[in-house]
């Protein structure tokens, strides 16, 4: 389906959208489409519900992921391990996952948050409700968009809606939408990932800066 139809679909289209400048240049790329036939529309937000609610910040990170390979969860768990390591004042840090379960990975992705003894500070959400997803972005430290690859990434955009610190994976279209003000990690390296999440717990500036930051970026963005 993807080695072939896509491919000769995508060359027989007189217009191919895409949802960003990255999946533009990776479709340009990979399909060798000329960019005339390339248009860019990316994607926007409900700002009547996505939006900062001036709640108190708590001490969790939260990730918003299916349980699928290149959304990179068991990095993210030895990622956590290590951030919880490396100062005893972060001993009180939870990690919530909050997407579907899959019955192919979320056993083995359980398995290795046992096995680094995060069993009683992970806590794993399944899928959550658009308003369960909102209050949780307004109450978490920083959100941790930790993908191989994203075409857009819409948790970004929503984060930077709630004014909500957002460290992001550096590949894909996530630094995109964060632009110079984003935190990105290399998504392949685990201290990576970590010192990301150590920096978002002890630098308050940081808060502060996507507290103003998030919400004026995310305005750049609309279904209209």
């Amino acid at each position: 389906y993807h080695y072939f139809y896509v491919p000769l679909v995508v060359k027989n289209a007189s217009k191919v959208i895409c949802n960003s400048s990255t999946t533009a240049e990776e479709v340009s790329k990979n399909f060798n489409i000329p960019y005339k036939k390339l248009e860019v529309i990316k994607l926007g937000f409900n700002r009547s519900n996505i939006l900062a609610l001036g709640l108190k910040r708590e001490p969790f990170m939260l990730v918003i992921a299916r349980h699928v390979p290149h959304k990179n969860l068991p990095r993210v768990l030895k990622a956590f391990s290590i951030f919880k390591s490396l100062n005893k004042n972060l001993s009180d840090y939870k990690l919530k996952i909050a997407g579907s379960f899959d019955k192919r990975y979320t056993p083995y992705y359980k398995r290795i948050c046992n096995e680094l003894n995060l069993d009683n500070c992970c806590y794993w959400l399944d899928w959550i409700s658009e308003k369960e997803k909102i209050n949780l972005l307004n109450r978490c430290k920083a959100l941790i968009v930790p993908s191989l690859w994203e075409g857009f990434g819409l948790p970004v955009l929503e984060a930077l809606a709630c004014g909500t610190t957002t460290l992001a994976s550096n590949k894909g279209a996530m630094k995109e939408i964060l632009g110079e003000n984003g935190i990105l990690f290399d998504p392949y390296n685990t201290y990576s990932i970590a010192n990301a999440m150590y920096d978002a717990a002890n630098n308050n500036d940081l808060e502060n800066q996507f507290r103003e930051f998030g919400p004026n970026r995310a305005a750049e963005y609309s279904w209209s």
